[in-house]
């Protein structure tokens, strides 16, 4: 038995190893995939580029609108104080008017009166 042992290892440890599989593996640069992460990516870093100037923009305009409806604001209200005054002086003026004019009323009434009165005393 011994003697079948010796010839059997040295059978064993001069068996060929298998052969390396080729592969051929293409370049990174070539793969497809590789190819669409970056596309995308790009796509990505584009449209966020994209989206912080139209959000800047926007921004810039908001704030255009928000000072001219400040000053619109400010000049509406230095309008309507002014209609105000220009309010209160005319009714200020109209208060003595209207006096006036009831006044005139009544002395109008007095002569129709006295006028009545005189056209009966002609009459008599």
């Amino acid at each position: 038995m011994m003697s079948e042992e010796p010839a059997s290892r040295p059978a064993l440890a001069q068996a060929p190893f298998p052969a390396p599989v080729s592969t051929t593996t293409s370049p990174a640069w070539r793969n497809p995939w590789l190819l669409v992460v970056v596309l995308a990516l790009g796509l990505t870093g584009w449209q966020w580029v994209e989206t912080r100037i139209k959000l800047a923009d926007t921004q810039q305009e908001l704030a255009r609108r928000l000072a001219e409806s400040d000053s619109v604001s400010v000049e509406s209200r230095a309008l309507a104080r002014h209609a105000q005054e220009q309010r209160a002086a005319v009714l200020g003026r109209l208060g003595p008017l209207e006096a006036r004019i009831a006044e005139s009323r009544s002395q109008q009434a007095m002569l129709e009166d006295l006028y009545q009165d005189l056209a009966r005393n002609r009459d008599e």
